[in-house]
């Protein structure tokens, strides 16, 4: 009976931590956006708005998955460097799967931004889960 129970809540706890980082995943990119357009509106440059917003979206997602999501409060240098190098690397490669899908395989830029968003959130999502998240040492909770 315990191995069902211990089952059940491996499978709720990951389910759980996938439904949220998909939440704050979109929180995140609502922060993004809006705050895009506000640094937009008080005259800052196309490019700097951008990076400033990217970067508070990705800050957000970090706080919220580190301390609400999967509870990992422990070396928090080293989880943010892993976490923010994940991120950069998704930008990689959806730069990658959007030029792949547009310019080689002609599909259409909405469709091919709606692909690659799946696939590099499932993918920044498994490399959290098992690198940035996995279960460190004291401070873990």
């Amino acid at each position: 009976m315990s191995q069902i129970v211990q089952t059940f809540r491996t499978k709720y706890q990951s389910s759980r931590n996938f439904i949220l980082y998909g939440l704050i995943g979109i929180s995140a990119a609502g922060l993004d956006s809006l705050s895009f357009v506000g640094f937009r509106q008080l005259g800052i440059g196309l490019l700097i708005a951008n990076l400033i917003s990217m970067h508070l979206g990705m800050l957000f997602s970090f706080v919220f998955n580190t301390f609400v999501n999967f509870r990992k409060t422990d070396d928090l240098a080293k989880r943010a460097t892993t976490f923010f190098s994940i991120a950069y690397a998704g930008m990689l490669l959806a730069t990658g799967l959007l030029a792949l899908q547009t310019q080689l395989l002609s599909i259409a830029d909405l469709p091919a931004k709606l692909v690659t968003v799946m696939i590099v959130a499932l993918v920044q999502y498994n490399l959290n889960r098992t690198i940035t998240y996995k279960s460190g040492g004291q401070g873990s909770r």
